[in-house]
């Protein structure tokens, strides 16, 4: 349970991300409405949704054992 939901948190980071590098890309220069925040955003996302990973397979392991 937390590994899934550490995946999708993290899976929502990743695309957030995508989505800025492409606009960013299209030759815009100036940043999308909120774009800083977005960036932390999704930036956050990235970072809590790795722990819950890494503790959803310390976790998982433990149990098997």
């Amino acid at each position: 349970m937390v590994l899934r939901r550490g995946l999708l948190l993290t899976a929502a980071g990743l695309l957030i991300d995508l989505v800025l590098l492409l606009v960013w890309l299209t030759g815009n220069e100036t940043p999308p409405i909120g774009g800083f925040g977005l960036t932390s955003l999704a930036q956050s996302l990235i970072i809590v949704g790795g722990s819950l990973v890494s503790f959803g397979v310390v976790s998982r392991f433990l149990r098997s054992r």
